[in-house]
């Protein structure tokens, strides 16, 4: 029973705090500027081409109409 009000009290001194440090109002994540953004709109990717793992040059306008997923990512 100790441990658990301990990290109780530990919990409350970083509430606490935090509160403090801004200023005893709690702003809600959603209301928090960010670097991501929502789009509501259609968005025209940007004419580009890559190759595929044959070889083979792929076109994203190939895909027009389509919803596509790009997942780029290196092997580092």
């Amino acid at each position: 029973m100790g441990q658990l009000l301990k990290w109780c009290m530990v919990l409350f001194c970083a509430l606490f705090f935090w509160m403090q440090g801004s200023g005893g109002k709690f702003t809600p994540s959603w209301a928090v500027p960010s670097i991501f953004h929502t789009y509501v709109g259609k968005m025209r990717a940007p004419d580009f081409s890559l190759e595929d793992l044959q070889g083979k040059t792929v076109n994203i306008q190939d895909y027009r109409g389509q919803v596509v997923l790009l997942n780029f990512w290196a092997t580092w």
